[in-house]
């Protein structure tokens, strides 16, 4: 919708310091699908969504595209035109504020953090949920990631990669897939909560992106940067770089899967984690 006067102001000044509005970035997140498809010439349809903000609100923003991209792909633009028709009726995000927000028959609840939360407070519980029929979708955060989940296969060195953050180490992340990338960068620069990261960082990095050429010099020091790769040519181009955290292929074992991490410096991390893998996403987030 349009900005209303001094939204940006009041936003700014009850946002925490995590969810403030980038000015000179925005993010994209992104629902991918891949089908085979024999009447495609290359052998799958594949199409994405892209919901773009300046807001991280990253685990709000995945819900959205879980709920809208599967209906896009069947239904296409006029899908979207009542979704965007429904998003424009939704209230302001004010920080301390519960929000109810209706989308395609759900009504999402969720609170947006303000910055004179105490730390360790329980959040505000869902109010007027009887008057919601159906039951609203409630969620526990609106940008927090299972960090547990995200670090389970590094959770030995997460002081370590702590240290990284804090100190703004060039670290490249090269994981499988753009999901375990986006997620495991942006576990890593949320870390530091309540402090905020402040320098760069692309949750899934290509060799198309404009910075690739300067990123992969030797002819100068790499900047302090996260990079998310998937791309196993990125091996060889940054090997340079001074931190390079490795997360392997799930693999079958058994009844469960495992997975090979390493960090540079020939550091190896084995885990194991029983039970249905835990990258089984198309979702993915990404900063530019």
């Amino acid at each position: 919708g349009e900005d209303h006067p001094g939204e940006e102001t009041d936003y700014g000044r009850d946002a925490p310091p995590g969810l403030q509005r980038e000015a000179a970035h925005y993010f994209g997140y992104v629902y991918f699908r891949q089908v085979k498809d024999p009447s495609v010439k290359r052998g799958y349809f594949q199409k994405s969504l892209v919901l773009v903000s300046r807001l991280p609100y990253v685990n709000l923003f995945q819900c959205l595209l879980q709920l809208i991209a599967p209906e896009y792909f069947d239904k296409l633009d006029p899908c979207l035109e009542a979704v965007c028709s429904e998003i424009d009726q939704w209230p302001l995000p004010v920080p301390g504020r519960m929000l109810n927000l209706p989308l395609m028959g759900v009504v999402i609840q969720v609170r947006v953090p303000s910055r004179v939360d105490k730390l360790g407070s329980s959040p505000d519980k869902p109010v007027n949920q009887e008057n919601l029929l159906p039951a609203p979708l409630v969620l526990s955060s609106v940008y927090e990631l299972d960090l547990f989940r995200c670090f389970q296969p590094v959770l030995t060195h997460v002081q370590l990669l702590w240290e990284l953050m804090l100190l703004a180490e060039p670290l490249v992340v090269l994981a499988p897939s753009p999901a375990v990338s986006s997620e495991t960068v942006l576990a890593l620069t949320s870390c530091l909560a309540p402090l905020k990261y402040c320098c760069d960082y692309r949750p899934y990095f290509t060799i198309h992106d404009s910075e690739f050429k300067e990123y992969t010099t030797r002819t100068q020091a790499p900047p302090n940067i996260v990079l998310g790769v998937t791309n196993p040519f990125f091996i060889k181009t940054l090997q340079h770089w001074p931190h390079i955290l490795r997360l392997g292929e799930l693999k079958m074992a058994g009844n469960g899967t495992w997975w090979e991490a390493s960090l540079s410096q020939g550091r190896v991390i084995r885990a194991t984690k029983w039970g249905e893998g835990c990258w089984g996403t198309d979702l993915g987030a990404g900063r530019s």
